[in-house]
């Protein structure tokens, strides 16, 4: 099974259990296995009445380790570190060490 088809699976899966776990799954599936950083969806499920603390703080820290760790631009940095108050130390690593994901 190749990585494209083992996405859409887990995708669909988080998709239909809708939990914040699943979320979070998701999201991290994403960034990992395809690079996509959705930075907007990611910040309207931290402020979502549902999400738990702990599901946020989790979130907001894989968000923390995918920019210290991958190559990001400038406007993905920027849009990070103002969806995130993210502190801008964290988000050099990936602009200055040019680091490939």
């Amino acid at each position: 099974m190749g990585s494209e088809k083992l996405r859409d699976i887990v995708l669909s899966v988080c998709d239909n259990l809708g939990t914040p776990a699943a979320q979070i799954v998701k999201f991290e599936n994403l960034m990992w296995y395809s690079k996509e950083l959705d930075v907007d969806a990611i910040k309207t499920f931290c402020e979502d009445n549902d999400t738990s603390m702990i599901a946020r703080n989790a979130m907001v820290w894989f968000v923390y380790k995918y920019a210290s760790l991958h190559r990001i631009d400038y406007k993905d940095a920027s849009r990070i570190k103002n969806a995130f108050k993210t502190p801008q130390k964290v988000i050099q690593k990936g602009l200055v060490r040019g680091i490939k994901g």
